[in-house]
């Protein structure tokens, strides 16, 4: 799993110049979101009771997301000189 969080991940970045990469998972999901984890994402919320699963309960979604590293540089604000990039 983490080889294609990882390929697709210097895709989006690398051949179609993304900015920022979203991942969203159920929350009930341990081994995609620990994946997501180990390829660099960062949980950014979850979402409470936000779908109905099929058996009917309700599912909680957690959000991950990654910034290029262009981006992560001029956003963290480690970069001198650097100009903010919208």
């Amino acid at each position: 799993m983490k080889e294609a969080i990882q390929a697709f991940t210097n895709y989006a970045f690398d051949i179609l110049k993304g900015k920022r990469i979203e991942i969203r998972i159920d929350e009930d999901n341990i081994k995609s979101r620990q994946a997501a984890e180990r390829s660099g994402y960062t949980l950014e919320a979850i979402l409470k009771a936000n779908q109905i699963k099929t058996n009917g309960s309700a599912q909680n979604t957690c959000i991950y997301s990654r910034l290029s590293a262009e981006n992560f540089v001029v956003a963290c604000g480690s970069a001198k000189g650097a100009e903010k990039r919208y």
